[in-house]
């Protein structure tokens, strides 16, 4: 697009396309195993979390933490919310990079 034009009506429903897309593709090799849901939400991430805990009964919500670049051992305002505020355990799982050693 180019900058500053008008921003297509189909862009938002073409990323949660995309990003669900993405996500089957993650866990699919695991249906086999057990049964996995997914949804892409729109919004707020913490409180739109919450929201589809309240309405549909989910019993554990699985995160990646948000990160920022120097303070990536904190976690964020939001995660912190969902953590307080959320009526179910919620798993926060940080993406661990392999440690290289030098010498």
């Amino acid at each position: 697009m180019p900058e500053g034009g008008p921003i297509s009506a189909d862009l938002p429903t073409a990323m949660v396309s995309a990003h669900a897309q993405g996500l089957e593709t993650l866990v699919d090799p695991y249906r086999k195993r057990i049964e996995i849901q997914t949804k892409v939400l729109t919004g707020t991430p913490f409180l739109e979390i919450i929201r589809e805990v309240l309405r549909n009964g989910r019993d554990l919500v699985i995160k990646i933490p948000e990160t920022r670049d120097w303070l990536d051992w904190l976690f964020s305002s939001a995660d912190m919310h969902l953590l307080r505020n959320c009526p179910c355990p919620v798993w926060l799982i940080k993406d661990m990079k392999p440690k290289t050693l030098s010498f």
